[in-house]
């Protein structure tokens, strides 16, 4: 009897200390959703190419579908970029940060945005536009992600004089 009860116990903290440890585990597992459309200029972006890094290494690839809509999940304590790439179209990056979130016990809403692609004109240099377009990032202040707003709006404004100057350069050399 004595032998009975006390495989019992061993059962009972056995499956005690492998549920906490499944538990921690999925505390690791956390992720994120970020997800939304891509357009190329006013069309959806059916067949843009999607790519995740994780610190500068790949972590996977995929096509927009018909919809043009793109979903992806970042566990938290990382440091991911998101790439849009489309033949004849600027390629964008748009940096995702987790870092700040170290616990599963935070949780935010799933971040829906949308990334509009601009068409390559030959003769423009694009190069400025190699860094990532947004930044978007825990904050705490409204428990959420969102953008880094101060970033974003200098990135979007360097976007506007890029395509603005090569047009104009165009113009002028025809």
């Amino acid at each position: 009897m004595r032998y009975k009860i006390g495989l019992m116990v061993l059962c009972l903290i056995a499956t005690t200390v492998a549920f906490g440890q499944s538990q921690s585990e999925q505390e690791d597992e956390a992720t994120y959703i970020f997800y939304g459309r891509v357009f190329l200029e006013n069309a959806k972006g059916d067949g843009v190419t999607v790519r995740l890094y994780d610190n500068n290494q790949l972590i996977s690839t995929y096509k927009t579908n018909q919809k043009a809509k793109f979903s992806v999940g970042a566990p938290l304590a990382k440091h991911y970029t998101l790439e849009f790439v489309k033949e004849g179209f600027v390629t964008k990056r748009v940096i995702i940060n987790t870092k700040a979130i170290t616990t599963s016990k935070i949780r935010a809403e799933d971040f829906d945005f949308n990334v509009y692609l601009i068409k390559e004109e030959e003769d423009v240099d694009y190069s400025i536009l190699d860094f990532p377009m947004a930044l978007i990032e825990y904050k705490k202040s409204i428990k959420g992600f969102d953008y880094n707003k101060k970033y974003t709006r200098q990135m979007h404004k360097i976007q506007n004089v890029v395509v603005a100057e090569g047009f104009a350069s165009l113009l002028v050399s025809n």
